[in-house]
């Protein structure tokens, strides 16, 4: 059974919304400036990431693993601009396991 492009893509924006939604709700459960004792303040001073922690994105591609790297290059790019940290690319291909990292 073929997928049709118009299908391929639905899936694949599907897909890309997910795991946004994913990394914007992670984002959310990390420790505040104020409680990591980085040096920012709670007057909403930016500090620089200083913390040489990796960030991980992971996928579980539905065809080539090569392919969704080449997706989700930008999004890398645009989060280490942002963060100043480095961004890796992980491919899964067990769901599961993703969701209990």
């Amino acid at each position: 059974m073929s997928m049709t492009k118009s299908a391929k893509f639905g899936r694949f924006m599907k897909f890309t919304a997910i795991a946004l939604a994913s990394a914007f709700a992670l984002t959310a459960c990390g420790e505040s400036a104020a409680d990591s004792g980085n040096g920012a303040d709670a007057t909403g001073d930016d500090a620089p990431a200083a913390s040489g922690e990796v960030i991980t994105l992971t996928g579980v591609p539905a065809e080539e693993a090569a392919a969704l790297v080449s997706k989700f290059e930008l999004l890398m790019e645009v989060i280490e601009s942002e963060t100043g940290r480095e961004v890796e690319f992980q491919s899964s291909t067990n769901y599961a396991t993703v969701i209990e990292a």
